[in-house]
């Protein structure tokens, strides 16, 4: 019996080319997912920097809404309208109205704003009927009346800090609350609805610090608004800022514009900006 081997196998050419074919299918697959995933990276990346963005200028926007009417400054070494990479404002707690007259209850007369030429150290308030009602700290914050440019409040003329607040009650039924400045003041001019700021000690401000755009705090008592003594990142990689303010007038809006370009490996945006300004004093 003769006996023959029937085994067949793969010849070297055929393996080569298998091999072959398998590479360019594996180097075809890899380079759609590699483009694939390069893609969704880049979009993820986009984003994420636009959502960012959007919510850094959404927080200089609701700050800014709760600016002290005539407060707000772009800087350039002074405070100008200018375009400029840092704006810095007075941030408003609290408001209300203030006694216009002195009252005719002899045992505790109700006490109206002290404004020039008169100094005094008190004034009532006659729209909160406690002291609890109103967001305000004692020893910390400051009053401000009728501010209608920004050197008055920046100068101190136009603001003191609150000593105390005290309950009174000037006549059966009535209870007012009583406000005592740290030292005895003028403010410079009445507000023709007799109404009160309460604001922050400090000025708020926004700025580019290289790349990166910062929240920032200056010193209490106003004496350098546009400097920041403690600061927090707000959003990186910011290429440019700018903001540029239109004050409007006293009864009516004023408007900050911001652009801000924001880049990240490869990838920029850009978004432009306009907040409105509260600025009836």
């Amino acid at each position: 019996m003769i006996m023959t081997n029937q085994q067949k196998g793969f010849t070297l050419v055929e393996s080569i080319i298998t091999i072959i074919i398998v590479g360019i299918v594996a180097s075809t697959v890899s380079l759609i997912i590699g483009n694939y995933l390069e893609n969704y990276d880049a979009t993820s990346r986009r984003t994420m920097m636009q959502t960012s963005a959007q919510l850094a200028i959404e927080r200089i926007s609701r700050e800014v809404r709760h600016a002290l009417p005539n407060s707000v400054c772009v800087y350039n070494g002074a405070c100008v309208s200018s375009a400029e990479s840092k704006v810095y404002f007075v941030s408003i707690k609290d408001a209300g109205y203030y006694q216009n007259t002195t009252g005719n209850y002899p045992s505790m007369p109700k006490k109206p704003l002290p404004v020039t030429p008169i100094s005094d150290n008190e004034f009532d308030i006659v729209s909160e009927s406690d002291k609890a009602n109103l967001n305000a700290t004692e020893g910390v914050d400051w009053i401000a009346v009728y501010n209608i440019n920004n050197s008055n409040i920046y100068s101190g003329n136009n603001a003191r800090k609150i000593d105390t607040l005290t309950n009174i009650v000037p006549a059966p039924g009535e209870q007012i609350v009583r406000v005592q400045l740290d030292i005895n003041f003028s403010f410079p001019l009445n507000s023709p609805t007799r109404r009160f700021h309460i604001i922050k000690p400090h000025s708020t401000m926004f700025f580019l610090q290289g790349t990166d755009l910062m929240w920032g705090k200056s010193a209490n008592n106003f004496t350098n608004p546009e400097t920041a003594v403690e600061s927090h990142l707000l959003l990186q990689n910011v290429s440019n800022l700018s903001f540029q303010f239109n004050p409007g007038a006293l009864q009516r809006s004023g408007l900050l514009h911001i652009e801000m370009t924001v880049e990240d490996e490869g990838e920029k945006i850009q978004l432009i900006h306009e907040a409105h300004v509260y600025n009836v004093p």
